[in-house]
């Protein structure tokens, strides 16, 4: 006997978590990006993945909950396994953006889908008073899964730049497989999304709401504070010329070992972050995390030292104390026909955000890895970071205290 449609989901939305999240390049992408056109050339392809999650990430939302959650997400993986691939075979700039573009596709149809497909699973059993909790173990999971492939990827890039590309490929084929299933949870059918520009101004009109408003804001802000560490820490260990000081270990084993470690830590933290919110209100732990990662930034450009390399293990501690707890307070009040679209559209404002950043700090710095250049970026990305925690303390006032439901 089958149970209610969307039990298979619950069952099987684990397995794909762990096959998006293969992230054996992680430690590497960086170092392989400005290993083949600089830095330069890497801040500039950066800015390109971004630009390109924004003209898809509204589009691929839309599809999500028009055409349904499942084409979606078998999208997503297609195009994260071309990118993959395509990023082994590039050398040049332009090869190289072709991958970036596979990439970004890839991310923008994953990209509020997810979310959006766990939930409407937890409606269709009616179990939706899970979601919180059972985002919190997936957002451990998710951490813990990075974190290993990290550490195995740094472990390929000592080798061969190029072979945790191969190694995340293999396993976004297992992550398809996954995906063919999935199936469509009951209340999928209930409702379906308008034309584009219509979803669009309904998504819109959303943030009238004054709490829905200043999550959409501290999510974009969010977005570009925990991004430059993340982008940062590669030519920063780098420059700490570990090789020279150990005489043994490659910059990739070395980053490999230091994302592991970081993502153990946000596994660690984001298996409490619920409770957190639940104890301290969302607004006052969004603030407490925002405020943790612009710290990060201005302490890379305090000096040039292995213990701030230590502190750098927690660059990921933000995002693993607002993932879950955001995603428990916004989905639910989205309505289904357009849950994916409005998750999209947080997710471009950030994205559309981030990119401008790089796209000025890309002229605004050399081309060449050196700690001046490395310290004009990060003091840059920290003066936007700090003035937009102000503004976000401002408005929190007029939000109110925001609370995740109970289960």
């Amino acid at each position: 006997m089958h149970g209610p449609r969307g039990s298979r989901n619950l069952a099987l939305y684990p397995a794909y978590v762990v096959c998006l999240n293969g992230f054996f390049w992680f430690p590497v992408f960086f170092l392989y990006l400005t290993d083949r056109v600089g830095l330069e050339g890497a801040l500039l392809l950066e800015a390109i993945y971004y630009l390109a999650v924004v003209v898809f990430e509204v589009p691929s939302g839309w599809v999500s909950d028009r055409i349904g959650r499942r084409f979606a997400l078998r999208a997503a993986a297609l195009a994260l396994g071309a990118a993959y691939v395509a990023f082994y075979a590039g050398t040049t700039l332009p090869e190289l953006a072709v991958a970036q573009l596979l990439l970004a596709l890839g991310f923008a149809f994953n990209s509020g889908t997810d979310a959006a497909f766990h939930y409407d699973s937890l409606v269709a059993v009616g179990r939706e008073d899970e979601y919180g909790d059972r985002e919190e173990r997936i957002a451990r999971l998710s951490f813990a899964v990075v974190g290993v492939s990290a550490l195995v990827g740094g472990a390929l890039g000592a080798i061969e730049l190029r072979l945790p590309y191969l190694a995340a490929g293999a396993l976004m084929v297992a992550g398809f497989l996954v995906t063919m299933f999935f199936e469509r949870p009951e209340q999928a059918a209930d409702a379906v999304a308008p034309r584009i520009d219509v979803q669009m101004a309904a998504c819109v009109r959303d943030l009238r709401d004054p709490l829905l408003r200043w999550l959409f804001a501290a999510s974009v802000i969010l977005t570009v504070v925990i991004h430059v560490p993340y982008q940062l820490y590669q030519p920063y260990l780098e420059l700490l010329d570990f090789q020279v000081l150990t005489q043994s270990l490659p910059t990739p084993l070395v980053t490999g070992a230091h994302a592991f470690v970081a993502m153990l830590i946000a596994s660690a933290i984001s298996s409490r972050s619920v409770r957190l919110a639940r104890r301290f209100g969302l607004d006052t732990t969004v603030l407490a995390a925002l405020a943790l990662a612009v710290l990060l930034i201005v302490v890379m450009a305090i000096a040039l030292h292995p213990l701030i390399a230590l502190l750098l293990m927690f660059r990921s501690a933000p995002r693993a104390l607002l993932q879950a707890p955001m995603n428990a307070a916004i989905a639910p009040r989205i309505p289904r026909e357009r849950r994916a679209s409005f998750l999209s559209l947080q997710s471009l404002a950030g994205r559309l955000a981030f990119s401008t950043l790089l796209f000025g700090l890309s002229f605004a710095v050399g081309d060449a890895n050196t700690y001046p250049n490395l310290v004009t970026t990060a003091l840059i990305a920290a003066g936007c970071g700090a003035v937009s925690w102000i503004a976000l303390l401002v408005a929190s006032g007029r939000a109110g205290t925001i609370t995740v439901a109970e289960p």
